[in-house]
């Protein structure tokens, strides 16, 4: 130690033991009590964000089957008789499953040699809520347990009904037969809004902001032919996982 005009202390290495020393029980179990308070001011936070995403986040489940009510033939206001085709998306989760959204995100087609081509630069569409015809509802909030239905795509009567593709790829020939009509407001020229008679693959997913992605890859038969009976309608389009 060294005491001059100015008082200064230089502890020595040697001091440092007898501090540490000083020390009693109860310090250091206030010390450590403070170690541990801290630790879990910062990870506590952290721990709940993760037990509640793991243990209490939503969890949409696509489910699909090829009749009543995901498949079935209805009569619109005009008297037009159409088979809608649809998925439904059922929060099994804890808690509700935020801006929810459903999308096409691919088309694949069998070609002649057996082999499924998926179709280039296809843009993803967002598919609509069934029975939501204000196109500004885009997402649905989903509470746990609820379920709620999305139209993949549908058929018209051809005798009634004759809609017409936007697709510039089809042939004036091709757009004379019946098609199958993609359910979306987000239709694009450059790309398939239906499908005519042939084996497919579409894969949709569902989005949410809280949720992770769900996925459904669906196997599509169309014969192209109208049948006004359900059972002999479903024996002509056939969807299955």
């Amino acid at each position: 130690m060294y005491v001059g005009k100015n008082v200064q202390l230089m502890m020595t290495p040697t001091l440092v033991p007898a501090v540490v020393s000083m020390l009693s029980v109860s310090d250091y179990i206030q010390i450590a009590i403070g170690l541990i308070a801290l630790l879990v001011a910062f990870i506590g936070p952290l721990m709940s964000e993760h037990f509640k995403y793991t243990f209490r986040s939503p969890k949409n489940k696509i489910l699909f089957k090829l009749g009543s009510p995901f498949c079935h033939k209805t009569t619109t206001d005009l008297g037009i008789d159409v088979y809608f085709f649809r998925i439904a998306v059922k929060n099994e989760g804890k808690l509700a499953a935020e801006d929810c959204s459903t999308y096409l995100e691919s088309i694949s087609k069998k070609d002649s040699s057996g082999d499924f081509i998926e179709e280039k630069n296809f843009t993803p569409i967002i598919l609509n809520w069934s029975a939501k015809y204000n196109q500004e509802i885009r997402v649905l909030t989903i509470q746990s347990g609820n379920m709620f239905f999305v139209d993949i795509g549908s058929i018209a009567n051809p005798a009634t009904c004759k809609p017409s593709s936007k697709y510039r790829g089809y042939s004036s020939e091709e757009k004379e037969k019946t098609m199958f009509f993609l359910e979306s407001k987000d239709i694009v020229f450059a790309q398939k809004d239906c499908l005519t008679p042939g084996d497919y693959k579409l894969k949709i997913c569902v989005y949410a902001k809280n949720a992770s992605p769900s996925l459904i890859e669906l196997k599509l038969s169309w014969s192209g032919q109208w049948k006004d009976d359900t059972d002999d309608m479903f024996q002509q389009i056939v969807i299955k996982r």
